[in-house]
């Protein structure tokens, strides 16, 4: 599972970094589900595939990182991928949050809390009061 984590994240900046006319190409083309759609997407995208209108995508580094890393994952996790790009296609969003919110990631530099040892609070958020420890005689619990 960590690694369709690690290759969804490399696919949002690479994807959105590249929209303009291969994604409005990939809208208009008539695909039959929202998978093929996502499918066609990336094999434009990614693996430098189809007959699509619009700019070529340029080769890079990260580009064929991307295409090995998604090679290696199983067709069910290619799937899953390829559903989450279809979905954002179809959305009209363009925004990498948009994709990372239907590939299930959380936001990048989001609060990370780790607390170890006895009476150790770990916060992400907190709205409201956290109490630890004895009652106060504020309360008049004591």
């Amino acid at each position: 599972m960590s690694e369709l984590i690690n290759t969804a994240s490399q696919l949002v900046p690479y994807v959105t970094g590249f929209g303009g006319a291969v994604v409005l190409a990939a809208q208009n083309r008539a695909a039959e589900s929202v998978v093929e759609r996502g499918r066609l997407f990336l094999d434009r995208v990614v693996f430098r595939r189809g007959d699509d209108a619009g700019e070529p995508v340029p080769d890079s580094p990260a580009r064929r990182e991307l295409a090995d890393a998604l090679d290696a994952l199983s067709d069910d996790d290619r799937a899953l991928i390829a559903g989450a790009v279809g979905r954002w296609l179809e959305s009209g969003a363009r925004g990498a949050g948009a994709l990372r919110a239907e590939l299930g990631l959380p936001e990048p530099g989001g609060h990370h809390a780790v607390t170890y040892g006895p009476n150790s609070i770990a916060i992400g958020q907190n709205i409201g009061d956290i109490r630890m420890g004895r009652a106060s005689d504020e309360d008049g619990t004591r």
